[in-house]
């Protein structure tokens, strides 16, 4: 490990092999994550599977290069395991969170994000895909405004019609428009035209 980059409670993030590539460490919130490991229903494996999925669909994901689970868990495991991905940062991107975190930069660019992130999150509604932890620190844009989706936590419903992905991907939607309460991220017309486009009516 080369570098930490981000140490909270849920994971740990650190550079390595030369800074090419992110190394993100997943820890237990509980004791009952280990026991998730034995069918493939920890953390670990939901990102991994998000990530596949929505690569799938035609969305943009780091590329993993190794994946670890801690299949024998002990006392002192500080982690459930681990997945190495790019560094997206080589290939030009940037934490979405960066162009919003000032309203006074209502650029052309920053208007292409939003299109952007409407026509990925519309993807992702034709699919009945829920992105469960949808805020703009999980979002990388590129030179061309284009997203790279990370923690891809997701929940893939068989049916966009079912109510129970209809009211949980509004709920993702609404999470994304009121996640920084105690910041001016978005302008209010920028959450109007997110809401009006990708928002599912009861």
């Amino acid at each position: 490990m080369e570098s930490v980059l981000e140490d909270r409670r849920p994971s740990l993030l650190t550079l390595t092999h030369n800074g090419e590539r992110v190394l993100k460490l997943i820890k237990p919130r509980r004791w009952q994550e280990y026991v998730k490991l034995f069918w493939f229903h920890s953390r670990v494996s939901k990102e991994i599977r998000g990530i596949r999925t929505l690569s799938a669909i035609g969305l943009k994901t780091p590329h993993v290069y190794e994946v670890g689970i801690a299949v024998l868990p002990a006392r002192d495991f500080r982690n459930i395991g681990y997945y190495c991905m790019e560094n997206l940062s080589c290939r030009g991107y940037t934490e979405a969170y960066k162009h919003f975190k000032s309203l006074s930069d209502a650029s052309e660019f920053r208007a292409q994000i939003v299109q952007s992130l409407i026509q990925d999150l519309l993807v992702m509604r034709r699919h009945a895909i829920v992105f469960s932890d949808l805020h703009l620190n999980n979002l990388f844009v590129g030179e061309q405004a284009e997203l790279c989706w990370i923690d891809a936590g997701i929940i893939k419903f068989r049916s966009d019609s079912s109510a129970k992905f209809r009211r949980m991907f509004n709920q993702s939607v609404n999470r994304l428009l009121t996640f920084y309460r105690e910041e001016t991220v978005m302008s209010e017309q920028e959450k109007q035209l997110i809401a009006s486009q990708c928002l599912l009516s009861d």
